[in-house]
């Protein structure tokens, strides 16, 4: 909880794809999505990839509370629409108790002020 995450997205495309999009979504282990990101969403542009790479994606400060996540990753076209390659809920997050306990579903940053 609270610490950043890096997610690296390996990919081998046989042949040339213009303008994919790269996606990665957070699920709770009975399928509540948490959060959705994308390149198209993130307002980045890939003009094409081909042979092998990676893309990353970092968060940070990570406020999912500890628990077991589902993540999802996916390279779609360039409207998001036809996959051509979708890991759905296909990998496993464990998140370990941070500094800073609470309950719930994310951690909120908060500070108390009594007078």
């Amino acid at each position: 909880t609270e610490e950043n995450l890096i997610l690296a997205i390996n990919y081998r495309a046989f042949k040339e794809i213009k303008n994919p999009v790269f996606t990665v979504g957070f699920y709770s282990i009975d399928g509540m999505l948490y959060a959705g990101h994308s390149t198209a969403l993130d307002h980045i542009t890939i003009e094409s990839i081909g042979g092998c790479g990676t893309v990353k994606v970092k968060f940070y400060q990570l406020p999912l509370l500890p628990g077991v996540y589902s993540i999802s990753v996916g390279i779609f076209d360039e409207k998001g629409l036809s996959p051509y390659d979708w890991h759905q809920k296909q990998y496993r997050l464990h998140i370990k108790p941070g500094e800073n306990p609470a309950t719930g579903i994310v951690y909120l940053p908060h500070k108390w002020n009594i007078k």
